[in-house]
């Protein structure tokens, strides 16, 4: 029974050998390696270092620039210091349909509030049902706001957003 353990032990050892080796073989061959082992000409100090130097190439070409994103239009508006607030805000009306099924949901709506103190370009941004979606657009649009002010006091466009939530009645 020794010899069936030793020889099972070296065959063991050299399939994990071979494995190793292979594993190894992979990752090495994923790597570049320098031609040469630097010399003190290739080393660069590296700024809020320790003072050490870290081996980097003396020839490496610049690296081009990166390109910046182009920046986000200015908005047509300019910035509000005091935000709108609703004087005038009727309630949606519950869609019959779902209201005899007991249904409720909600809806969020973005809007821009303009200089007059209307809500305009609105955009649901979520809705449980389509209709309460179409309850929400008509009720903003007799929804009536103080305007956004800037710090002029002028009244100026500002954006909004609503969440509006339906609750069945027993």
């Amino acid at each position: 029974m020794g010899a069936a353990i030793s020889s099972f032990s070296a065959s063991f050892t050299a399939v994990r050998r071979a494995l190793l080796a292979g594993a190894l073989g992979l990752n090495l061959a994923a790597c570049t390696m320098p031609k040469r082992a630097p010399t003190d000409a290739d080393m660069v100090p590296q700024a809020g270092g320790t003072g050490a130097a870290a081996p980097v190439p003396a020839d490496l070409p610049e690296a081009a620039p990166v390109p910046r994103p182009p920046r986000a239009p200015a908005p047509d508006f300019a910035p509000a210091v005091t935000p709108p607030q609703p004087r005038v805000r009727p309630a949606p009306d519950y869609p019959p349909a779902l209201s005899r099924e007991g249904v409720e949901g909600r809806v969020t709506a973005r809007f821009t509030v303009d200089a007059a103190g209307r809500a305009q370009d609105l955009r649901i941004v979520r809705a449980t049902h389509p209709l309460f979606a179409q309850a929400v657009r008509s009720a903003l649009a007799r929804w009536r706001f103080e305007p956004a002010r800037d710090a002029s006091g002028r009244p100026v466009p500002a954006q909004a957003q609503q969440n509006f939530e339906f609750h069945a009645q027993p």
